[in-house]
């Protein structure tokens, strides 16, 4: 069985947190846990992801992000790192400190560079839990491109970094975006790897 030491930072692996972690779902629905990966090990598999071919998603009035297609061959260090991130090791993780009863989960990632967003519309969501994992270097607020929620009551900004997994616990009236992000951006790109599970 896979460890989760093999990617997450030591605190994010000791009992006492993960306590804490799961009360504070519980009571907010969602959580941002900084640091939460390994750096080196992140900064590997983005630079493999980086390497990838990438293809276009675009609807005027809904979207416009690139994404890593299933069909892509994939290094071995980023196979290695989904594998993990679906694995019932992961599961079973995500499992105790949401609460929650897992069963599958698919793994998404995508890419926004200048002009890229992701407008709120009406789309049900379909998975009970979703973590985002961002895996981008040097990334300015002024840039635009932050991730964010509404969850049928108020809007929410996720502040993410490099390295940070956010939890959202869904229900029917849950939608997420991404803010247009700005020429300032000139050539970075935002990469985020998003896991949803049911």
């Amino acid at each position: 069985m896979r460890n989760v030491s093999e990617y997450l930072t030591e605190k994010y692996v000791e009992g006492e947190t993960l306590v804490q972690i799961r009360s504070e779902l519980v009571r907010k629905k969602n959580i941002l846990l900084k640091n939460f990966f390994i750096a080196k090990k992140m900064s590997e598999i983005l630079k493999e992801i980086n390497k990838s071919k990438l293809k276009e998603k675009y609807i005027p009035n809904q979207y416009k992000y690139s994404y890593l297609s299933p069909a892509v061959k994939m290094q071995k260090e980023v196979q290695l790192f989904f594998s993990f991130l679906l694995s019932q090791t992961f599961r079973n993780y995500v499992s105790f400190i949401t609460g929650k009863k897992i069963s599958t989960g698919n793994i998404c990632v995508k890419i926004y560079d200048k002009g890229c967003y992701k407008l709120i519309h009406d789309t049900p969501v379909k998975e009970r839990i979703r973590a985002i994992i961002d895996l981008t270097p040097f990334w300015e607020n002024l840039y635009g491109g932050t991730f964010g929620i509404h969850d049928g009551k108020e809007f929410l900004t996720i502040p993410l970094k490099q390295n940070d997994l956010s939890i959202i616990l869904c229900n029917k009236n849950t939608r997420d975006f991404v803010l247009y992000v700005k020429h300032f951006a000139k050539r970075k790109k935002r990469v985020f790897v998003q896991v949803s599970f049911s």
